[in-house]
C-alpha cells in the first residue's frame, strides 16, 4: 500500500509541480511588494 501511495504522489508532483512552482513564485513577488509597503 505504500509503494502504491508513494507512486501516486510521485505522479502528482510531476503533474502539479511546474503548477504550483509558477503559483508560488507569483504571489511571492506580491508578497515582497506588500511588505515593502509596509516598512
Amino acid at each position: 500500500h505504500v509503494s502504491v501511495s508513494l507512486d501516486m504522489l510521485v505522479k502528482l508532483v510531476r503533474t502539479f509541480g511546474p503548477v504550483i512552482h509558477s503559483t508560488v513564485s507569483g504571489p511571492a513577488l506580491v508578497g515582497v511588494d506588500l511588505h515593502a509597503e509596509e516598512r
